[in-house]
Formats: C-alpha cells, sequence, structure tokens
C-alpha cells in the first residue's frame, strides 16, 4: 500500500471514530440479513459528506490512480472504506475505460457481502461503465449463472444505469 495511500485511510478512520454515534449502529443490522462485520453509527449523508471531505486530497490524480486508492481502501477490510472506494470510484466515471470493467467485477467477487455494497456498487462503477460501453452487457449476463448470490444480484442491478441512460 503506498504511503499517500496509508495516510489516507489513516484520516477516514479517524474521522470515521470522531463522528460515529454508537446509538446508530443497532439501527443499520435491521436492514440486513447478513451479520455485519463491522456495525458504524453514521448515516450515509454523514459518510458522504466525509467521502467529499477527503476525495479533493486525490481529485486532481489522475483516474487511473485514483482507482489504485480505491483498491487500497478496498483491501483495508473496513466495511466504510468500502463505501468510499465505490463513491471515489463513481466520481470519475466521465474517464472509465472498457477495461476497468475487469477491476469493478472483482471489486463484486472479492468484496461484496450485502445487498447495500452490491448496489452501490453496481448503480454506481459497474452500472456507469456499462453504460459508457455497452459492448460489456453480455459479461452482466453472465453473472446470472453465477452460484454466488451477489452475482446474480449484481446481474439485474448493473443494468439499472445503462436502461436509464438508454431508454430507447
Amino acid at each position: 500500500m503506498s504511503i499517500e495511500a496509508r495516510k489516507i485511510i489513516t484520516l477516514l478512520q479517524r474521522e470515521i471514530a470522531r463522528q460515529d454515534k454508537p446509538e446508530n449502529r443497532s439501527d443499520y443490522q435491521r436492514f440486513f440479513k447478513e451479520k455485519l462485520e463491522e456495525p458504524i453509527g453514521l448515516k450515509t449523508p454523514v459518510l458522504r459528506k466525509i467521502s467529499n471531505q477527503y476525495f479533493r486530497e486525490v481529485r486532481s490524480r489522475p483516474t487511473q490512480d485514483i482507482l489504485k486508492y480505491c483498491d487500497q481502501l478496498l483491501a483495508s477490510g473496513h466495511r466504510y472504506m468500502r463505501f468510499f472506494a465505490f463513491e471515489w470510484a463513481i466520481k470519475v466515471k466521465k474517464d472509465y475505460r472498457r477495461q476497468d470493467f475487469s477491476r469493478f467485477e472483482s471489486w463484486l467477487k472479492r468484496y461484496v457481502s450485502n445487498w447495500g455494497s452490491c448496489d452501490h456498487l453496481c448503480c454506481g462503477p459497474i452500472g456507469n461503465v456499462v453504460a459508457t460501453f455497452p459492448q460489456l452487457a453480455p459479461k452482466v449476463h453472465r453473472w446470472t449463472r453465477s452460484k454466488n448470490r451477489w452475482l446474480r444480484r449484481a446481474s439485474a442491478v448493473s443494468l439499472i444505469v445503462p436502461v436509464r441512460s438508454h431508454p430507447e
């Protein structure tokens, strides 16, 4: 992991700890059948605010560098870092390349373990790259036959953005 990524992760962790509201933690578990590996007491608008604040630290970087930061946020293993990674990847959607699909697919296979993360990734990076490169849709369709339930869910959810952006 790069020193800069480590620094950003440390700053994000401190900010999460500072704003965490333990009384909100039980609310989150009600929405998920799966046991949350790391409950935090922050609502999505607060997480987005933190994400936006720290994205300013990296936004001048090339898109591929930002996506590498996202890889490192995901590799940290913290649930809220997954949220930040997906948010940051959404922010650079104008610069996606066709080959970014493989990166996002690997994120889906490695880091998604609940419907919230699945939908965030699929209605964000995956959906946007498929909207930009519609020829990728057959790759998404293959997920319908997966034994992994998150890939099966992703096969449908990933098509929401492309369908909305190409309504014909």
